[in-house]
């Protein structure tokens, strides 16, 4: 079955994630969990490609909370990376 939208949980054993509450996730980190979370995902797709227009964000001010949006051929997804020791990956299929 083929989503049009779909979300996955990866735990930080599965991803590396920027330890560092000052540091800002680079492109080719997010695009590292994004690959190791397509597979799970449920797409039409097994990995992404061509990525551009990364903006990341803090969501908490002193906490180590992230989000960042980022696009590629097959979809756009957001990846949020809260206080505990999980990411969440969700993808949306360009229409």
């Amino acid at each position: 079955m083929n989503l049009d939208t779909s979300n996955v949980i990866l735990n930080t054993d599965v991803v590396k994630i920027p330890a560092s509450e000052n540091m800002s996730w680079t492109e080719s980190e997010v695009v590292e969990i994004v690959n190791a979370a397509v597979p799970k995902l449920g797409m039409h797709f097994t990995e992404a490609t061509d990525f551009k227009n990364l903006s990341v964000s803090t969501v908490s001010e002193g906490q180590n909370t992230k989000v960042a949006y980022i696009e590629s051929e097959e979809a756009y997804f957001i990846v949020s990376y809260g206080m505990l020791t999980n990411v969440s990956v969700t993808a949306h299929r360009w229409d």
